[in-house]
């Protein structure tokens, strides 16, 4: 019984490191100061992103602790091609009082490798939030982990 607990706690610290990784690794891809509220507005990104199994859209607060209410924020990927995807998070990952990863995992990201050609690419995101909430910055980051 103790080797399973271990190899979980194991497992744990390796996606925990994966995750730090990736974050140290992810772009920025729009500037603030962005005020959301209730009201759906489309904040295009710096450039284009490409989509991959895993990604992470990150949120850099302005004021500390308002990532506590990130939960009530919605996002909506912009294809290059004009078509819309509601982002879904599997997981949302607190990364210190100001900064929130919503993390996303396809189901068939186990045996996927990095992007192809056919991979979507997004050029914004439409965000809102049941909260109003300001943000410093966001960024992405997409791959296979």
């Amino acid at each position: 019984m103790s080797r399973l607990v271990g190899r979980r706690t194991g497992s744990a610290w390796a996606i925990a490191v994966s995750v730090l990784a990736a974050c140290a690794k992810s772009e920025r891809v729009a500037e603030g100061p962005l005020s959301l509220d209730t009201t759906p507005q489309e904040v295009p990104f710096l450039l284009p992103v490409a989509s991959a199994p895993r990604r992470d859209l990150c949120f850099e607060f302005a004021n500390p602790r308002e990532s506590h209410g990130a939960s009530w924020i919605h996002v909506q990927l912009v294809r290059t091609d004009g078509g819309h995807e509601d982002f879904v998070p599997t997981a949302i990952d607190r990364r210190g009082e100001t900064r929130l990863c919503f993390c996303s995992i396809s189901e068939n990201a186990a045996t996927a490798g990095t992007p192809t050609p056919t991979a979507a690419t997004y050029r914004a995101a439409v965000l809102w939030s049941e909260k109003p909430v300001r943000l410093r910055q966001i960024r992405w980051w997409s791959g296979a982990r």
